[in-house]
């Protein structure tokens, strides 16, 4: 995966990335199937599936970790002032 196609992916909301882990996953297991069956001729698009996966998750995480820092640090600014 290419840098563009990382940034490309954190400027993505948190719905449009659930809806495209899913896709990807989809994608994987149907790629596995084409291998075991014999008719995918590339067999590293499961290695590359599953890391293109792997980033999504991490962003996902990423977002969800900066939106609890946010909302934890909401109510101590509050009563700061």
């Amino acid at each position: 995966m290419k840098k563009k196609d990382i940034e490309s992916i954190r400027t993505k909301s948190q719905e449009e990335l659930l809806k495209m882990l899913a896709e990807k996953r989809l994608e994987a297991a149907k790629t596995k199937a084409e291998i075991k069956a014999g008719t995918q001729k590339n067999l590293k698009k499961v290695t590359n599936l599953r890391r293109e996966i792997a980033v999504i998750l991490t962003v996902l995480t990423e977002k969800s970790l900066m939106e609890k820092e946010e909302k934890e640090e909401e109510p101590t600014k509050k009563e700061e002032k």
